[in-house]
């Protein structure tokens, strides 16, 4: 009888030790895969605020791109610009020269929000200004023809009838000596008021 419960203790004894040795084991699995866990995620946050920065950076210089309020008003006069981006950088943007009485302004929406849309609004802002301040092309309609060819050559687009890049854009040039305005766009439209 007393061997039969000194063997049942050891027996006891051997499973609760187990047990703890199991319980420790799985302990020491869980406080390594948390751990593990923290330091994935502190790499996530570091690559996440090092994107945020860049990103953060790219809309400073695409705000530099945008013309300037000074720049507006004296080749406008009275005006007001709404422009605010979904995202940190945008796919819109407005662009604005002046030559002598002749003022050229343009507003478009490039394919794509964020920062593949920040990309189209750039390509677009620097064909406008080759076509109107290089090469001194001021009739809304030709600007539109050279900007689609510009855009077309830029994204390399020959003859490939699945891609969608571009822009919606609305141009217009102002005579400011005679009135008159001309206005050519793609995929908008134009209101008159009188």
């Amino acid at each position: 009888l007393t061997n039969a419960k000194l063997s049942q203790q050891r027996m006891m004894i051997w499973f609760a030790g187990a047990g703890f040795i199991l319980v420790i084991g799985f302990s020491f699995f869980l406080f390594r895969g948390y751990k593990e866990k923290q330091r994935i995620n502190a790499i996530v946050e570091e690559k996440n605020k090092s994107i945020t920065d860049s990103i953060v950076y790219a809309r400073r210089i695409q705000t530099a791109i945008l013309p300037s309020d000074e720049v507006l008003n004296a080749g406008l006069g009275d005006h007001f610009v709404y422009y605010k981006p979904k995202d940190i950088v945008s796919g819109d943007f407005y662009f604005f020269s002046s030559s002598g009485d002749l003022s050229i302004f343009a507003v478009a929406d490039c394919t794509g929000h964020g920062v593949p849309g920040a990309f189209m609004s750039m390509i677009g802002n620097s064909l406008l200004s080759q076509i109107i301040n290089e090469k001194g092309v001021t009739e809304p309609a030709l600007i539109l023809e050279h900007l689609h060819d510009g855009v077309v050559k830029a994204l390399q687009q020959h003859g490939d009838a699945d891609t969608n890049d571009g822009m919606d854009i609305a141009i217009c040039s102002i005579d400011r000596r005679s009135g008159e305005v001309h206005y050519a766009g793609a995929n908008r439209s134009v209101w008159v008021w009188e």
